[in-house]
Parts: C-alpha cells; sequence; structure tokens
C-alpha cells in the first residue's frame, strides 16, 4: 500500500474517532438505545472507506481488464454487505435503520475534513 494512501486513512480514522466520540456522547445523552447502532454504521462506513481504497489502488496499479472485474465485484460485494446489516438491524427495530444509516453518513464528514485540511 502506498504511504500517501496510509496517510489518508490515518487522518480519516482520526476524524471518525472524534466524531465517534462526540457522537456517542450525545445519543447516550438523547437516544440510548441507539449509539452501538451509530457506532456500527460508522465502523462499517470506515471498512468500506478502507476496503474501496486498497481494491482502487490494486486496480489502478495493475491495469488488465481482470483487475476491473475484481474492482466491480468488490464494489457489489460491499454494498450487498451493508443493505444486508441495514435489513437485519431493520428486522430488529425499524429505527435501527435511520441510526444505522446516519452512522454510515457520518463518514462524509471525515472525508470532508480531510479534503479541507
Amino acid at each position: 500500500m502506498q504511504n500517501d494512501l496510509r496517510c489518508m486513512f490515518k487522518k480519516v480514522l482520526i476524524f471518525d474517532v472524534v466524531i465517534g466520540i462526540t457522537l456517542v456522547i450525545l445519543t447516550q445523552w438523547l437516544f440510548r438505545n441507539y449509539s452501538l447502532v451509530v457506532l456500527l454504521g460508522l465502523g462499517i462506513a470506515f471498512i468500506n472507506f478502507i476496503a474501496n481504497g486498497m481494491i482502487t489502488e490494486y486496480a489502478l496499479l495493475n491495469k488488465t481488464i481482470k483487475y476491473k472485474i475484481i474492482a466491480f465485484i468488490s464494489f457489489i460485494t460491499r454494498v450487498v454487505i451493508v443493505c444486508v446489516i441495514a435489513l437485519v438491524l431493520f428486522k430488529i427495530n425499524k429505527f435501527n435503520v435511520v441510526a444505522y444509516m446516519l452512522g454510515y453518513s457520518l463518514q462524509f464528514i471525515s472525508l470532508t475534513l480531510y479534503g479541507i485540511i
């Protein structure tokens, strides 16, 4: 893995941890039952981000059709995994999906902060 990619992952992880700590404090205060679900969404988003970065880097360094197919299959697999987790959470409690989506969407704040800084 390239050093710039590692550096980006570390910085985004720091932003995610800060957002996660802030989020746990807020959700424990306001919506106690959903704090773990929000953190799950943020964690899944970060894992998905790392997988996307590594697979994209691998596909760009090896510019053959085989690696483009692998990138497409990994994209579909990651989307299916995120959706399956959302469906399981929905079966438990339909409001869990809202908390999960909130946590997953908060990853974009980290990415935006990384881009600004």
